[in-house]
Protein backbone atom coordinates (compact mmCIF):
# COMPACT_ATOMS: atom_id res chain seq x y z
CA UNK A 1 0.00 0.00 0.00
CA UNK A 2 1.40 3.45 -0.90
CA UNK A 3 2.77 5.66 1.88
CA UNK A 4 1.40 9.09 2.68
CA UNK A 5 3.76 11.89 1.66
CA UNK A 6 3.80 13.32 5.19
CA UNK A 7 4.95 9.96 6.56
CA UNK A 8 7.70 9.61 3.96
CA UNK A 9 8.92 13.17 4.65
CA UNK A 10 9.60 12.22 8.27
CA UNK A 11 12.34 9.86 7.04
CA UNK A 12 14.17 12.63 5.16
CA UNK A 13 16.29 15.66 5.97
CA UNK A 14 14.98 19.06 4.93
CA UNK A 15 16.81 19.09 1.57
CA UNK A 16 15.79 15.54 0.68
CA UNK A 17 12.19 16.28 1.73
CA UNK A 18 12.21 19.27 -0.63
CA UNK A 19 13.25 16.93 -3.46
CA UNK A 20 10.39 14.60 -2.54
CA UNK A 21 7.95 17.53 -2.55
CA UNK A 22 9.08 18.47 -6.07
CA UNK A 23 8.65 14.84 -7.16
CA UNK A 24 5.11 14.86 -5.75
CA UNK A 25 4.43 18.04 -7.72
CA UNK A 26 5.60 16.32 -10.93
CA UNK A 27 3.29 13.36 -10.26
CA UNK A 28 0.38 15.65 -9.45
CA UNK A 29 0.94 17.79 -12.55
CA UNK A 30 0.84 14.66 -14.71
CA UNK A 31 -2.25 13.38 -12.91
CA UNK A 32 -0.49 10.21 -11.70
CA UNK A 33 -1.87 8.24 -8.79
CA UNK A 34 1.48 7.66 -7.05
CA UNK A 35 4.89 9.31 -6.74
CA UNK A 36 7.64 7.03 -8.04
CA UNK A 37 11.45 7.13 -8.27
CA UNK A 38 11.06 8.33 -11.86
CA UNK A 39 9.16 11.41 -10.68
CA UNK A 40 12.01 12.00 -8.21
CA UNK A 41 14.59 11.82 -11.02
CA UNK A 42 12.59 14.35 -13.03
CA UNK A 43 12.59 16.70 -10.04
CA UNK A 44 16.31 16.20 -9.33
CA UNK A 45 17.24 17.07 -12.93
CA UNK A 46 15.81 20.57 -12.45
CA UNK A 47 18.15 23.53 -11.78
CA UNK A 48 16.97 23.55 -8.16
CA UNK A 49 19.26 20.60 -7.42
CA UNK A 50 22.87 20.30 -8.59
CA UNK A 51 23.96 16.98 -7.05
CA UNK A 52 22.61 14.64 -9.72
CA UNK A 53 23.48 16.87 -12.70
CA UNK A 54 27.07 17.35 -11.52
CA UNK A 55 27.46 13.62 -10.97
CA UNK A 56 26.07 12.90 -14.42
CA UNK A 57 28.62 15.25 -15.96
CA UNK A 58 31.40 13.13 -14.43
CA UNK A 59 29.82 9.78 -15.32
CA UNK A 60 28.80 10.59 -18.89
CA UNK A 61 30.26 8.98 -22.00
CA UNK A 62 33.05 10.96 -23.64
CA UNK A 63 31.64 9.86 -27.02
CA UNK A 64 28.84 12.45 -26.77
CA UNK A 65 28.64 16.10 -25.83
CA UNK A 66 27.28 16.81 -22.31
CA UNK A 67 24.35 18.82 -23.69
CA UNK A 68 23.34 16.02 -26.07
CA UNK A 69 23.47 13.30 -23.43
CA UNK A 70 21.63 15.39 -20.81
CA UNK A 71 18.95 16.16 -23.36
CA UNK A 72 18.67 12.46 -24.19
CA UNK A 73 18.18 11.67 -20.50
CA UNK A 74 15.50 14.34 -20.10
CA UNK A 75 13.66 12.94 -23.12
CA UNK A 76 13.91 9.35 -21.84
CA UNK A 77 12.56 10.40 -18.45
CA UNK A 78 9.75 12.35 -20.10
CA UNK A 79 8.78 9.45 -22.38
CA UNK A 80 8.78 7.02 -19.46
CA UNK A 81 6.56 9.33 -17.43
CA UNK A 82 4.22 9.64 -20.41
CA UNK A 83 3.82 5.87 -20.41
CA UNK A 84 2.64 5.78 -16.80
CA UNK A 85 -1.16 5.54 -16.54
CA UNK A 86 -3.04 8.67 -15.51
CA UNK A 87 -5.39 8.47 -12.57
CA UNK A 88 -9.08 8.44 -13.43
CA UNK A 89 -9.97 9.75 -9.97
CA UNK A 90 -11.24 13.31 -9.81
CA UNK A 91 -9.45 13.83 -6.50
CA UNK A 92 -6.22 14.63 -8.35
CA UNK A 93 -7.87 17.87 -9.38
CA UNK A 94 -8.01 18.81 -5.73
CA UNK A 95 -5.21 21.22 -4.86
CA UNK A 96 -4.81 19.55 -1.46
CA UNK A 97 -4.26 16.05 -2.85
CA UNK A 98 -0.68 14.74 -2.90
CA UNK A 99 -0.02 11.50 -4.84
CA UNK A 100 1.28 9.07 -2.17
CA UNK A 101 4.76 7.58 -2.30
CA UNK A 102 4.89 4.31 -4.26
CA UNK A 103 6.03 1.15 -2.50
CA UNK A 104 9.21 0.94 -4.59
CA UNK A 105 10.29 4.48 -3.69
CA UNK A 106 9.47 4.00 -0.01
CA UNK A 107 11.41 0.73 0.00
CA UNK A 108 14.40 2.58 -1.46
CA UNK A 109 14.21 5.15 1.34
CA UNK A 110 14.06 2.39 3.96
CA UNK A 111 17.08 0.67 2.40
CA UNK A 112 18.98 3.92 2.56
CA UNK A 113 18.09 4.30 6.25
CA UNK A 114 19.39 0.80 6.94
CA UNK A 115 22.59 1.52 5.00
CA UNK A 116 23.21 4.73 6.93
CA UNK A 117 22.62 2.84 10.15
CA UNK A 118 25.49 0.48 9.23
CA UNK A 119 27.73 3.48 8.51
CA UNK A 120 27.30 5.83 11.49
CA UNK A 121 29.63 8.48 10.11
CA UNK A 122 27.29 9.02 7.15
CA UNK A 123 23.86 9.41 8.71
CA UNK A 124 21.87 12.20 10.24
CA UNK A 125 19.87 11.37 13.37
CA UNK A 126 16.81 13.26 14.42
CA UNK A 127 17.48 12.24 18.02
CA UNK A 128 20.82 14.08 17.95
CA UNK A 129 19.02 17.30 17.10
CA UNK A 130 16.79 16.77 20.10
CA UNK A 131 19.77 16.21 22.39
CA UNK A 132 18.71 12.67 23.31
CA UNK A 133 21.02 10.18 24.98
CA UNK A 134 23.58 8.85 22.49
CA UNK A 135 23.86 5.61 24.48
CA UNK A 136 20.37 4.58 23.41
CA UNK A 137 20.16 1.98 20.62
CA UNK A 138 19.84 3.55 17.19
CA UNK A 139 16.49 2.83 15.55
CA UNK A 140 16.07 2.98 11.78
CA UNK A 141 13.03 5.23 12.16
CA UNK A 142 15.20 7.91 13.80
CA UNK A 143 17.57 8.16 10.84
CA UNK A 144 17.00 11.08 8.50
CA UNK A 145 18.08 10.26 4.95
CA UNK A 146 20.18 13.04 3.42
CA UNK A 147 19.81 14.11 -0.20
CA UNK A 148 22.96 12.26 -1.27
CA UNK A 149 21.65 8.95 0.04
CA UNK A 150 18.14 9.67 -1.21
CA UNK A 151 19.58 9.96 -4.73
CA UNK A 152 21.65 6.79 -4.30
CA UNK A 153 18.54 4.91 -3.21
CA UNK A 154 16.63 6.10 -6.27
CA UNK A 155 19.41 4.95 -8.60
CA UNK A 156 18.90 1.38 -7.35
CA UNK A 157 15.39 1.32 -8.81
CA UNK A 158 15.38 -0.98 -11.91
CA UNK A 159 13.05 1.41 -13.74
CA UNK A 160 15.47 4.30 -13.18
CA UNK A 161 18.47 2.19 -14.25
CA UNK A 162 16.70 1.26 -17.47
CA UNK A 163 15.91 4.88 -18.31
CA UNK A 164 19.46 5.96 -17.57
CA UNK A 165 20.76 3.13 -19.76
CA UNK A 166 18.61 4.33 -22.64
CA UNK A 167 20.38 7.68 -22.42
CA UNK A 168 23.84 6.12 -22.30
CA UNK A 169 24.44 6.37 -18.54
CA UNK A 170 25.17 3.54 -16.12
CA UNK A 171 23.69 3.82 -12.64
CA UNK A 172 26.82 2.28 -11.10
CA UNK A 173 29.02 5.03 -12.62
CA UNK A 174 26.65 7.75 -11.42
CA UNK A 175 26.67 6.27 -7.90
CA UNK A 176 30.45 6.33 -7.76
CA UNK A 177 30.49 9.92 -9.00
CA UNK A 178 28.13 10.85 -6.14
CA UNK A 179 29.99 8.93 -3.44
CA UNK A 180 33.42 10.20 -4.47
CA UNK A 181 33.54 13.76 -5.83
CA UNK A 182 36.40 14.54 -8.23
CA UNK A 183 39.84 14.82 -6.73
CA UNK A 184 41.65 18.16 -7.00
CA UNK A 185 44.00 18.38 -9.98
CA UNK A 186 47.56 17.26 -9.28
CA UNK A 187 50.75 18.60 -10.77
CA UNK A 188 50.68 15.72 -13.25
CA UNK A 189 47.05 16.33 -14.18
CA UNK A 190 47.84 19.88 -15.26
CA UNK A 191 50.87 18.90 -17.35
CA UNK A 192 50.77 20.18 -20.91
CA UNK A 193 50.49 17.76 -23.83
CA UNK A 194 51.31 18.72 -27.42
CA UNK A 195 48.22 20.05 -29.23
CA UNK A 196 46.40 17.09 -30.75
CA UNK A 197 46.27 18.66 -34.21
CA UNK A 198 50.10 18.82 -34.27
CA UNK A 199 50.85 15.20 -33.43
CA UNK A 200 49.90 11.89 -34.95
CA UNK A 201 49.27 8.55 -33.29
CA UNK A 202 52.91 7.49 -33.51
CA UNK A 203 54.03 10.69 -31.75
CA UNK A 204 51.46 10.09 -29.02
CA UNK A 205 52.63 6.51 -28.47
CA UNK A 206 56.17 7.76 -28.05
CA UNK A 207 54.99 10.32 -25.50
CA UNK A 208 52.91 7.93 -23.44
CA UNK A 209 55.25 4.95 -23.52
CA UNK A 210 52.38 2.69 -24.58
CA UNK A 211 50.30 3.54 -21.52
CA UNK A 212 46.59 4.15 -22.04
CA UNK A 213 44.26 6.67 -20.41
CA UNK A 214 43.24 4.33 -17.60
CA UNK A 215 46.87 3.76 -16.62
CA UNK A 216 47.42 7.52 -16.50
CA UNK A 217 44.39 7.99 -14.23
CA UNK A 218 45.61 5.22 -11.92
CA UNK A 219 49.03 6.87 -11.72
CA UNK A 220 47.51 10.24 -10.81
CA UNK A 221 45.76 8.66 -7.83
CA UNK A 222 48.91 6.92 -6.63
CA UNK A 223 50.84 10.19 -6.28
CA UNK A 224 48.19 11.75 -4.03
CA UNK A 225 48.81 12.24 -0.32
CA UNK A 226 45.43 10.78 0.65
CA UNK A 227 43.15 8.19 -0.98
CA UNK A 228 46.19 6.98 -2.90
CA UNK A 229 45.30 3.30 -3.40
CA UNK A 230 43.16 2.78 -6.54
CA UNK A 231 40.12 0.51 -6.48
CA UNK A 232 38.97 0.12 -10.09
CA UNK A 233 35.20 -0.26 -10.44
CA UNK A 234 33.26 -1.13 -13.61
CA UNK A 235 32.74 -3.83 -16.20
CA UNK A 236 36.15 -3.05 -17.71
CA UNK A 237 37.96 -2.78 -14.36
CA UNK A 238 39.79 -6.11 -14.63
CA UNK A 239 40.95 -5.33 -18.17
CA UNK A 240 42.30 -1.95 -17.00
CA UNK A 241 44.03 -3.62 -14.05
CA UNK A 242 45.68 -6.21 -16.31
CA UNK A 243 46.94 -3.44 -18.62
CA UNK A 244 48.37 -1.52 -15.69
CA UNK A 245 50.03 -4.71 -14.46
CA UNK A 246 51.50 -5.28 -17.93
CA UNK A 247 52.74 -1.69 -18.00
CA UNK A 248 54.69 -2.17 -14.75
CA UNK A 249 56.02 -5.62 -15.67
CA UNK A 250 57.41 -4.27 -18.95
CA UNK A 251 58.63 -1.10 -17.19
CA UNK A 252 56.67 1.21 -19.50
CA UNK A 253 56.60 4.19 -17.16
CA UNK A 254 56.44 6.90 -19.84
CA UNK A 255 52.72 7.64 -19.31
CA UNK A 256 52.90 7.64 -15.50
CA UNK A 257 53.87 10.44 -13.07
CA UNK A 258 57.62 10.65 -12.53
CA UNK A 259 57.16 10.10 -8.79
CA UNK A 260 56.36 6.42 -9.37
CA UNK A 261 58.78 5.63 -12.18
CA UNK A 262 60.63 2.43 -11.26
CA UNK A 263 57.87 1.14 -9.00
CA UNK A 264 57.81 -2.65 -8.57
CA UNK A 265 54.83 -5.01 -8.79
CA UNK A 266 53.79 -7.83 -6.46
CA UNK A 267 50.78 -9.99 -7.43
CA UNK A 268 48.77 -11.59 -4.63
CA UNK A 269 45.73 -12.63 -6.67
CA UNK A 270 46.58 -16.34 -6.86
CA UNK A 271 47.62 -16.54 -3.19
CA UNK A 272 44.43 -14.76 -2.07
CA UNK A 273 42.24 -17.16 -4.02
CA UNK A 274 44.09 -20.13 -2.52
CA UNK A 275 43.88 -18.72 0.99
CA UNK A 276 40.17 -17.91 0.90
CA UNK A 277 38.95 -20.83 -1.18
CA UNK A 278 41.31 -23.67 -0.20
CA UNK A 279 42.81 -22.49 3.13
CA UNK A 280 46.35 -22.44 1.69
CA UNK A 281 47.91 -20.27 4.40
CA UNK A 282 51.54 -21.11 3.72
CA UNK A 283 51.57 -19.62 0.23
CA UNK A 284 50.02 -16.36 1.37
CA UNK A 285 52.34 -15.98 4.36
CA UNK A 286 55.38 -16.54 2.16
CA UNK A 287 54.14 -14.03 -0.43
CA UNK A 288 53.50 -11.38 2.21
CA UNK A 289 57.06 -11.79 3.51
CA UNK A 290 58.34 -11.43 -0.05
CA UNK A 291 56.36 -8.21 -0.41
CA UNK A 292 58.02 -6.86 2.72
CA UNK A 293 61.46 -7.67 1.35
CA UNK A 294 60.58 -6.06 -1.98
CA UNK A 295 59.52 -2.83 -0.26
CA UNK A 296 62.66 -2.69 1.87
CA UNK A 297 64.90 -3.21 -1.18
CA UNK A 298 62.96 -1.10 -3.67
CA UNK A 299 64.76 2.14 -2.96
CA UNK A 300 62.57 5.24 -3.14
CA UNK A 301 60.10 3.93 -5.72
CA UNK A 302 58.11 1.40 -3.66
CA UNK A 303 55.87 -1.57 -4.45
CA UNK A 304 52.29 -1.83 -5.69
CA UNK A 305 50.42 -4.95 -4.54
CA UNK A 306 47.91 -6.32 -7.06
CA UNK A 307 44.95 -7.90 -5.22
CA UNK A 308 43.11 -8.86 -8.43
CA UNK A 309 39.32 -9.19 -8.53
CA UNK A 310 37.86 -8.32 -5.11
CA UNK A 311 34.86 -10.58 -5.65
CA UNK A 312 36.69 -13.31 -3.76
CA UNK A 313 36.75 -11.03 -0.70
CA UNK A 314 33.03 -10.29 -0.71
CA UNK A 315 31.24 -12.12 2.05
CA UNK A 316 28.17 -14.12 1.08
CA UNK A 317 25.24 -12.08 2.37
CA UNK A 318 22.62 -14.59 1.26
CA UNK A 319 21.00 -16.97 3.72
CA UNK A 320 23.03 -20.19 3.38
CA UNK A 321 21.49 -23.60 3.77
CA UNK A 322 22.43 -25.69 6.75
CA UNK A 323 24.77 -27.81 4.62
CA UNK A 324 26.82 -24.83 3.45
CA UNK A 325 26.65 -22.53 6.46
CA UNK A 326 29.85 -23.85 8.08
CA UNK A 327 31.81 -23.45 4.82
CA UNK A 328 30.47 -19.94 4.28
CA UNK A 329 31.32 -18.97 7.86
CA UNK A 330 34.84 -20.34 7.49
CA UNK A 331 35.36 -18.37 4.26
CA UNK A 332 34.28 -15.22 6.10
CA UNK A 333 36.87 -15.85 8.81
CA UNK A 334 39.61 -16.28 6.20
CA UNK A 335 38.61 -13.00 4.55
CA UNK A 336 38.71 -11.22 7.92
CA UNK A 337 42.22 -12.55 8.55
CA UNK A 338 43.37 -11.49 5.11
CA UNK A 339 42.04 -7.96 5.52
CA UNK A 340 43.86 -7.65 8.86
CA UNK A 341 47.11 -8.84 7.27
CA UNK A 342 46.81 -6.26 4.49
CA UNK A 343 45.97 -3.58 7.07
CA UNK A 344 49.28 -4.44 8.71
CA UNK A 345 51.19 -4.05 5.44
CA UNK A 346 49.72 -0.60 4.85
CA UNK A 347 50.56 0.54 8.39
CA UNK A 348 54.13 -0.80 8.38
CA UNK A 349 55.26 0.37 4.95
CA UNK A 350 53.15 3.51 4.53
CA UNK A 351 54.01 5.63 1.51
CA UNK A 352 56.26 3.00 -0.06
CA UNK A 353 53.44 0.53 -0.61
CA UNK A 354 50.24 0.70 -2.66
CA UNK A 355 47.26 -1.62 -2.95
CA UNK A 356 45.27 -1.95 -6.17
CA UNK A 357 42.27 -4.14 -6.98
CA UNK A 358 39.25 -4.41 -9.25
CA UNK A 359 35.49 -4.72 -8.71
CA UNK A 360 33.73 -5.50 -11.99
CA UNK A 361 30.35 -4.28 -10.75
CA UNK A 362 29.01 -1.80 -8.23
CA UNK A 363 27.46 -4.59 -6.11
CA UNK A 364 30.88 -6.14 -5.45
CA UNK A 365 32.28 -2.77 -4.41
CA UNK A 366 29.25 -1.96 -2.24
CA UNK A 367 29.22 -5.36 -0.51
CA UNK A 368 32.97 -5.23 0.10
CA UNK A 369 32.81 -1.81 1.72
CA UNK A 370 29.66 -2.82 3.61
CA UNK A 371 31.41 -5.90 5.03
CA UNK A 372 34.34 -3.78 6.22
CA UNK A 373 33.00 -0.27 7.04
CA UNK A 374 36.47 1.14 7.87
CA UNK A 375 38.25 -0.43 4.89
CA UNK A 376 38.31 2.77 2.80
CA UNK A 377 40.19 4.58 5.57
CA UNK A 378 42.34 1.59 6.57
CA UNK A 379 43.49 0.98 3.01
CA UNK A 380 43.35 4.65 1.95
CA UNK A 381 41.21 3.66 -1.05
CA UNK A 382 40.14 5.77 -4.00
CA UNK A 383 37.37 4.12 -6.09
CA UNK A 384 38.00 4.88 -9.76
CA UNK A 385 35.18 4.30 -12.29
CA UNK A 386 36.40 2.46 -15.40
CA UNK A 387 33.93 2.95 -18.23
CA UNK A 388 36.07 1.89 -21.16
CA UNK A 389 38.76 -0.71 -21.86
CA UNK A 390 40.21 1.25 -24.77
CA UNK A 391 42.78 4.01 -24.82
CA UNK A 392 41.10 7.39 -24.93
CA UNK A 393 43.16 9.34 -27.47
CA UNK A 394 41.04 12.46 -27.25
CA UNK A 395 40.70 12.44 -23.49
CA UNK A 396 44.34 12.76 -22.51
CA UNK A 397 44.01 16.44 -21.73
CA UNK A 398 40.79 16.03 -19.76
CA UNK A 399 40.68 16.37 -16.00
CA UNK A 400 40.78 13.13 -14.03
CA UNK A 401 37.56 12.16 -12.31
Amino acid sequence: MPTAVATARQCLTEEAARALDDAVSVAKRRNHAQTTSLHAVSALLSPSFSLLRESLSRARSIAYSPRLQFRALELCVGFSLDRLPSSSSSRNANDDFAPPVANSLMAAIKRSQANQRRQPDMYHLHQLNNGSNNNNPISISSIKVELKHFVLAILDDPMVSRVFGEAGFRSSDVKLAIIHPPMPPTRWATARFPPMFLCNLMDFQGLSGGSDENCRRIGEIMVKNKERNPLLVGVCAKVALDRFKDCLEKEKFGGLPREIHGIRLACLEREIQGFVGRREKQGLELKLKQVGVMVETSGCAGVVVNLGDLKVLVKDKSSPSSSSSSTSSSDGEEVDQLVLKLNGLVKVYGKKLWLIGAATDYETYSNFVGSFPSIENDWDLHPLPITSSRSSFGALSSKSR
